[in-house]
C-alpha cells in the first residue's frame, strides 16, 4: 500500500493508520484510541456558605452551653437558705410562695391562709438562724427571735432533693438564752 499524498510504500501487514512521513490518514482501521480522563474539578463552596455553616455551629456550642452550664452552676438551696426564702415570702405577704417551702404533710395540711394566720403579727427581722444541723435528708434549724429571745427550732425535710420546713414540727425554749449572733432574716 501506498501513501495517496506522499507515494510513501508499505507492505500490506506494516500498514500504519496514518503516514509516518506526512501523517495522511492511510485507511486502516484504528483498534484503539486511547482517551485520558480528565478530572472534574472540585466544586468549591462558597464563602456566603462558609460563613453560615461557621455561624451555625457557633449558634449551637452557645445554645448548649446556656443550657447546661446553668445546670452546672446551680446549688440547691440548704435548709437556713429555704427558711430566709420562707420568711421573706411571708414578710412579703406572698402566703402561696411560703407555702411551696413546707413539707409534702404541712403542705397537705395547711392552707396559705392557715400561714397567713399563723405569721400575723411576727416580726421576721429578729429571726436569727444560729445553729443549722443536717443529718443526711433531715435537718434542724435552730433559730433565735430577738424581740422575745425565745429560740426556735425548725426540723426540715429534704423532699424530691429539696429542703422543706417542717412548720407542724417547730418548737420553742423561751427561757433558752443566747448571745444573739448568726444569720439574721
Amino acid at each position: 500500500m501506498d501513501c495517496p499524498k506522499c507515494g510513501k510504500q508499505y507492505s500490506s501487514n506494516e500498514v500504519p493508520p496514518f503516514c509516518t512521513s506526512c501523517g495522511e490518514p492511510l485507511g486502516a482501521k484504528i483498534s484503539t484510541y486511547y482517551t485520558p480522563k480528565v478530572p472534574s474539578p472540585k466544586k468549591k463552596i462558597s464563602k456566603g456558605w462558609m460563613i453560615g455553616i461557621i455561624g451555625a455551629l457557633v449558634l449551637l456550642v452557645v445554645i448548649a452551653l446556656a443550657v447546661v452550664l446553668p445546670l452546672t452552676l446551680i446549688k440547691p438551696m440548704g435548709p437556713s437558705a429555704t427558711f430566709l426564702a420562707f420568711v421573706k415570702a411571708l414578710d412579703r405577704g406572698d402566703f402561696a410562695t411560703a407555702h411551696s417551702y413546707l413539707t409534702a404533710k404541712d403542705a397537705a395540711n395547711e392552707t396559705s391562709s392557715d400561714i397567713r394566720d399563723y405569721w400575723a403579727g411576727d416580726q421576721s427581722g429578729g429571726l436569727v438562724v444560729q445553729k443549722e444541723e443536717i443529718s443526711g435528708d433531715e435537718a434542724q434549724l435552730t433559730v433565735l427571735n430577738k424581740s422575745s429571745g425565745d429560740m426556735l427550732y425548725y426540723p426540715c425535710y429534704k423532699e424530691n432533693g429539696k429542703w422543706k420546713i417542717a412548720l407542724s414540727e417547730y418548737t420553742d425554749n423561751s427561757n433558752d438564752n443566747s448571745n444573739g449572733s448568726g444569720t439574721t432574716y
